[in-house]
């Protein structure tokens, strides 16, 4: 049976008119024993029982939310993510029953990422382990030869494994917010700029054209950059087809944005989790997977917003900066 006070969405009014209920009862049994002529020792004994089993009866079912909210922190705090209070009020209890689950989901939602995180960062890294591991052998066992092709296949898989543990690096810093940021006045253009020359270099064949105007924001070159650069490889990789090279157009406009877009296949649905780290599609394309997820973490340290569409004949990545960084006193 639910508390009869329920209807109301503050628990100081319910605990007001239950203690105005028990002064209200308590006076009028005592009224009443007094014409009654009741003994003076009495009259506040049954009082006191009356107004008891009265405040019973209103509070029934006010402190049970509680009981059940400290329930469901307890089984949370053992170990069951999927533990859960119950909202039965819609006072402050019933408020706070809401914040618990809401943070228990995000918790939890957390919790699962971080273990998906650390099994593909382990397979991730088993992988070159694995031939560094198995080369090695073999040359040790004079199975192979340590002939320059080798040593070459050695290096391969070491410059692997470096870049895979540096961007791991990289991306736990920036998700615990531990990069510090060197802020200066920098242009979008000129960045976009830069990092289409560099882009060009690594993919010769890839048609990069940057449009727009100046667009002066207060942000860290260097990290800055490097979300574009990783912006511009995923064009690049991800734009091309086994007929046609990427065609890669880098917009800088008003908001302050910049906009890569390409003509590859697009999105196909997976919007959802184009940034999460070490993804994988059909092109089976060489990588740490985890570009899209710094960049991403890059912008957010900047007080901006990374985000994704589908355009149709290809998918468009727009970072959009409001001038001012996290950490910056402004």
């Amino acid at each position: 049976m639910s508390s009869p006070l329920r209807a109301f969405t503050s628990l100081k009014i319910k605990l007001s008119i239950v203690i105005v209920a028990a002064v209200a009862v308590a006076a009028t049994t005592s009224t009443l024993g007094l014409r009654l002529g009741w003994p003076i020792w009495v009259r506040p004994v049954v009082a006191a029982a009356v107004s008891l089993v009265m405040i019973h009866f209103l509070a029934k079912g006010l402190t049970s939310p509680l009981r059940n909210i400290d329930n469901a922190a307890r089984r949370f705090g053992g170990g069951d993510l999927q533990a859960r209070a119950t909202v039965s009020t819609v006072d402050e209890i019933g408020r706070l029953a809401t914040s618990f689950n809401s943070m228990a989901e995000q918790l939890s939602e957390a919790e699962t990422h971080r273990r998906r995180f650390v099994a593909d960062a382990a397979h991730e890294l088993r992988t070159p382990v694995s031939g560094l591991l198995a080369t090695v052998e073999n040359m040790a066992d004079g199975v192979t030869e340590p002939t320059a092709q080798e040593l070459a296949k050695l290096h391969q898989q070491c410059r692997r494994l470096s870049a895979l543990t540096s961007d791991l690096l990289d991306l736990s810093r920036l998700e615990a917010g531990a990069l510090e940021l060197s802020l200066d006045s920098v242009d979008l253009l000129d960045v976009a700029r830069a990092a289409a020359d560099e882009a060009m270099v690594r993919h010769p064949e890839a048609v990069i054209e940057v449009t727009g105007g100046p667009q002066t924001v207060d942000a860290d070159r260097r990290h800055l950059r490097r979300a574009v650069d990783n912006l511009l490889e995923n064009a690049a990789i991800h734009g091309k087809t086994a007929l046609t090279p990427a065609e890669i157009k880098i917009g800088v406009g008003p908001g302050p944005q910049i906009e890569v877009s390409d003509n590859g296949p697009g999105l196909n649905g997976t919007e959802s989790d184009v940034f999460a780290p070490f993804r994988r599609d059909s092109t089976g394309t060489a990588g740490t997977g985890l570009g899209l997820a710094i960049s991403r973490e890059i912008v957010a340290l900047h007080h901006g917003a990374l985000e994704v569409r589908d355009t149709g004949t290809g998918a468009a990545f727009t970072i959009t900066l409001n001038g001012r960084a996290r950490g910056d006193p402004g």
